[in-house]
């Protein structure tokens, strides 16, 4: 079974960005990518990229890659907003210059995990740890 690591990002409050990053073969290595090495999102205008900065270098985040969302009217005056709140926006990436709240940088409000028929897995970081110390501790054994 193949993993997907999701980040979440918002900018501006009304927008939110959910990037998908396939071919884990394990959880732990996508808990890994999406805790450590998302370090910054920002929107490069001249060259109109996404760009993701992974450890101390870059990548280019792909239209397939990243989910555009935009808070739906009815859900402004929210405090606090959830999945529900956003309406998918078919948008691509290249559109971003043309939408002042998407050219710039961006905030990550959480990560998860989803295996390959995106069904959340259960990927909380103290769990996680728990069981790489039973893994070390049973190949110790081996």
């Amino acid at each position: 079974m193949k993993y997907k690591s999701q980040t979440i990002w918002q900018a501006d409050n009304s927008w939110e960005l959910i990037i998908s990053i396939e071919g884990f073969n394990d959880i732990f290595s996508a808990v890994e990518f999406s805790v450590k090495s998302f370090k910054n999102l920002s929107y490069d205008s001249f060259n109109r990229e996404l760009i993701v900065q992974i450890n101390n270098s870059y990548r280019s985040i792909l239209d397939s890659e990243v989910l555009v969302g935009k808070l739906k009217p009815e859900s402004r005056e929210k405090l606090i907003t959830d999945a529900e709140d956003f309406q998918t926006i078919n948008l691509s990436i290249e559109q971003f210059w043309s939408i002042p709240e998407l050219n710039g940088t961006f905030e990550c409000l959480t990560y998860r995990v989803v295996d390959e028929n995106d069904n959340p897995v259960n990927s909380t970081i103290q769990h996680l740890k728990v069981l790489q110390e039973q893994i070390k501790a049973i190949k110790s054994y081996v």
